[in-house]
């Protein structure tokens, strides 16, 4: 099975952190992988450059991006928390899969996204 996009694991992310306080990357890979129906073996490949498992290397960067939108805060070290944006957002019914089209609807995120473009020169 090809490894899902990073996209993919925004709104997997959003619904496990509903269910905790707040959660490190460590700790919610397993609930966003049951979430997603991922076998152990599409977790196991890895990125050849750092050995980090492809898969936790997206779900990184999915919450990066929601972090970006403030849907997901990091409130202590390296833990994940939903922020009132995120909770309010899975409240309203959000949409079955969360997009970077999407999060673009949010200032801080597009704001984010103009930045990291200028940087690289697109």
């Amino acid at each position: 099975m090809a490894a899902p996009s990073y996209e993919s694991f925004m709104m997997p992310a959003l619904q496990a952190l509903l269910d905790v306080e707040a959660a490190e990357l460590q700790d919610l890979a397993p609930k966003v992988q049951g979430r997603m129906g991922l076998a152990d073996a599409v977790w196991a490949e890895t990125l050849p450059w750092n050995r980090q498992p492809v898969l936790l290397a997206r779900l990184e960067a999915a919450l990066r991006d929601l972090r970006e939108a403030q849907l997901v805060r990091m409130p202590s070290g390296a833990a994940y928390a939903l922020t009132d944006r995120g909770r309010a957002l899975l409240a309203q019914g959000a949409p079955g899969a969360i997009s970077v089209a999407f999060l673009a609807q949010y200032e801080e995120f597009a704001a984010y996204r103009e930045q990291f473009s200028r940087r690289r020169g697109a």
